[in-house]
């Protein structure tokens, strides 16, 4: 099963700041990372450090009713 650990208080993004990482892992490492930015998330899998998966805050608003639907 895979561990993320995060805890924060309200944290308003701004265009200067650095983004927020989270770090996925598992028993056998790490699985992946997700930088949540301004612009929308970028999805790092295993321990890449250059090829991610880019998804806009809108593109993620478009596409999440239908993966709630997927998951019914």
């Amino acid at each position: 099963m895979a561990k993320v650990t995060f805890q924060t208080s309200d944290h308003e993004l701004r265009k200067e700041q650095k983004p927020i990482t989270f770090r996925a892992t598992n028993g056998n490492g790490q699985i992946g990372r997700l930088v949540v930015s301004k612009g929308g998330l970028r999805w790092y899998p295993g321990k890449s450090t250059k090829n991610h998966h880019f998804l806009s805050w809108e593109a993620l608003d478009k596409k999440l009713p239908d993966i709630a639907k997927q998951s019914s």
